[in-house]
């Protein structure tokens, strides 16, 4: 599990991401900080390397109508390595 954590001894308001051993995330690109984590695949991104950004669904539902609606986060932190399917993918074997 990720967590944001204060720094020991930290006087700015700034945070780090730690793992729940203790240990700091490191950027997957190089072996800074990492400030965030790419919300499709989990690699961690320090600020030089989180700058890239894509829609992401939190969740679909069927509205008014029967009409599907998704919950969308427009700006969320993607990685750019790696490739989120832009089309639906079929997974008959859930049902």
């Amino acid at each position: 599990m990720l967590e944001f954590a204060r720094g020991a001894g930290e006087q700015t308001s700034g945070r780090r991401l730690v793992h729940r051993e203790g240990q700091t995330v490191k950027c997957f690109f190089d072996d800074n900080e990492a400030c965030g984590v790419c919300r499709f695949c989990g690699r961690g991104a320090c600020k030089e390397h989180a700058e890239k950004r894509l829609p992401y669904i939190t969740t679909i539902y069927v509205g008014a109508s029967n009409t599907p609606k998704a919950v969308v986060v427009a700006d969320a932190l993607w990685c750019g390595v790696c490739k989120p399917e832009a089309q639906p993918v079929p997974m008959p074997e859930i049902y």
